[in-house]
């Protein structure tokens, strides 16, 4: 009964996540898969959806941080093979991207899924062969399943051989009709037939009765296809604005007309509707991968930062934030010889807060989590540290319509959201005044085994520090070595309590002899 209802709990948590990625709510999605990584440690299950998710959002980083994770959980499990060899192939590793792609195929996992992602990655190296012979041996098992046979036909089009790709269709169509098989039949058709076409827009409207699967938007994605390929730009071009206006999906139509434009070479117009449609959607990340693209080859990296500053006014809770993070990690060298303030920068993101038009903001707990990140990449990007003033004195709260500065005070560290990562200058006196500066880091306490303890009114909150601390010009070193050999030596046989917020509290009967031994051989000013 136990193991049935475990079951259940994990399967609504997993229905929860795909609902959230499906309306592309993606910190939603991650807040729920460390939930309920916190109820079923070290899931494979979970891990998985959690580097997926990350890879969907564009977040690089974390994705290979948790692709990590799971290796050491289920080193074995053939959708990990499928997660690395996507990365891999992200990041140009197409040797490795092929040896891990061909595992996961080996190991059987999720094979639709691998086979799809694995064909497509021989067709960007220009490999069809090599991809027409993978599927070659899966024809005899799959050759009756929709999927395997676009799949086949799509290959085969790679490879120039049209005609054969139409034969495969049409024999697919003879034995039970699909509504995707009879479209890319027609799409291939246009490829093949450079009179007339047999079958146009009109044409199939009349066969719509006979057709009930096939609907408006299917016709109309086929005629713009049509007309692109006779390279009528303007009559295509005439359509897809028609389309915009006329139906409630809009946004797939004006990536339509990105693809035209692209294709065309109109730059300037490429960029004034992709930045248009960026601004509104900032979750679509395909639109903002070839957006960023355009400017970064343009040598235009400033008017990118400054397109993402723009986003969080209009969405302060976006997930766009991931990709101006990506930025600073990858154009680091540059930032740090460019004219650009990465402390305006900071400032600029603090005060967007505060210019969000629904007037999010009441309060510490309601800073958006990646401005917080903003700041623990800040604090560990430079090397000084800023003062709680210059960090948050522009950060202020909404009432009745009026802002006022937000006091910096200990007991707003205790409305914080606990599972958030953030980074605050808090002062703390310890014998003999001397101030320590403390970056609050939960996450990262254990990867650098070195902490410190804070004395809170009703428990000890142990904390990350060495990152200030080794740009803490003042008794960085002494310090560090002190913490490193004395602080973290827990009493024998005691383990720290985890709570599901994430934060590690310690009993303060346990750990008073370590506080006593902080305050006695911290050195004096």
């Amino acid at each position: 009964m136990s193991g049935n209802f475990q079951n259940r709990r994990l399967r609504n948590y997993l229905l929860l996540v795909r609902e959230f990625r499906t309306q592309q709510l993606w910190d939603k999605a991650v807040q729920t898969l460390e939930q309920a990584l916190e109820e079923f440690s070290e899931n494979p299950v979970l891990i998985i959806v959690l580097a997926d998710t990350y890879f969907k959002m564009g977040s690089q980083v974390h994705a290979q941080q948790t692709l990590r994770e799971l290796v050491r959980v289920a080193p074995e499990n053939g959708y990990l093979n499928y997660l690395i060899a996507r990365s891999a192939a992200r990041s140009g590793k197409t040797e490795l991207a092929d040896r891990y792609y061909r595992s996961a195929l080996r190991k059987g996992t999720a094979r639709k899924l691998v086979l799809q992602s694995y064909i497509s990655f021989l067709l960007k190296q220009k490999n069809a062969e090599r991809a027409l012979q993978e599927l070659e041996m899966y024809k005899r098992r799959l050759q009756y399943q929709g999927w395997f046979t676009l799949l086949l036909a799509d290959v085969l089009v790679a490879a120039g051989k049209k005609v054969q790709a139409l034969r495969l269709l049409n024999r697919a169509m003879k034995r039970s009709f699909r509504k995707d098989v009879f479209l890319r039949y027609l799409q291939i058709k246009y490829l093949v037939d450079e009179q007339e076409p047999l079958v146009t827009y009109h044409f199939l409207r009349k066969q719509m009765p006979r057709l009930p699967d096939l609907e408006e938007a299917d016709l109309r994605e086929l005629h713009i296809k049509y007309l692109i390929h006779r390279q009528n730009w303007k009559e295509a071009e005439k359509s897809i604005i028609s389309y915009i206006h006329l139906t409630p999906d809009k946004l797939h139509w004006t990536r339509r007309l990105l693809d035209l434009k692209e294709a065309t070479g109109y730059w300037d117009e490429f960029e004034e509707i992709a930045v248009k449609y960026f601004l509104g959607n900032p979750s679509d990340f395909d639109v903002a991968h070839r957006l960023e693209q355009f400017l970064i080859n343009r040598f235009r990296l400033p008017d990118w930062f400054e397109l993402l500053r723009k986003t969080f006014v209009r969405h302060p809770v976006d997930p766009a934030f991931f990709r101006y993070l990506r930025l600073f990690y990858q154009k680091r060298d540059w930032l740090q010889n460019s004219h650009l303030s990465l402390e305006s920068y900071l400032a600029q993101v603090a005060v967007l807060q505060v210019e969000a038009p629904d007037n999010r903001i009441s309060g510490w707990q309601k800073i958006p989590r990646y401005v917080l990140e903003y700041l623990v990449f800040y604090l560990n990007f430079t090397n000084r540290l800023l003062s709680p003033e210059e960090l948050f004195g522009k950060i202020v709260q909404v009432q009745d319509g009026n802002p006022r500065l937000l006091p910096f005070d200990e007991n707003d560290l205790k409305q914080v959201y606990p599972q958030w990562v953030f980074a605050i200058h808090f002062y703390f006196v310890f014998k003999k005044a001397v101030q320590v500066r403390l970056m609050f880091h939960p996450d990262l306490f254990h990867q650098y085994g070195v902490g410190v303890v804070l004395k809170f009114p009703r428990q000890l909150l142990a904390i990350d520090v060495s990152p200030l601390l080794r740009h803490n010009s003042d008794f960085g070193q002494e310090w560090f070595k002190l913490v490193n050999m004395k602080i973290l030596r827990w009493p024998p046989n005691y383990r720290p309590k985890q709570t599901l917020n994430g934060f590690r509290y310690f009993n303060e009967q346990d750990i008073q002899p370590i506080f006593s031994l902080i305050k006695s051989q911290v050195p004096a000013k």
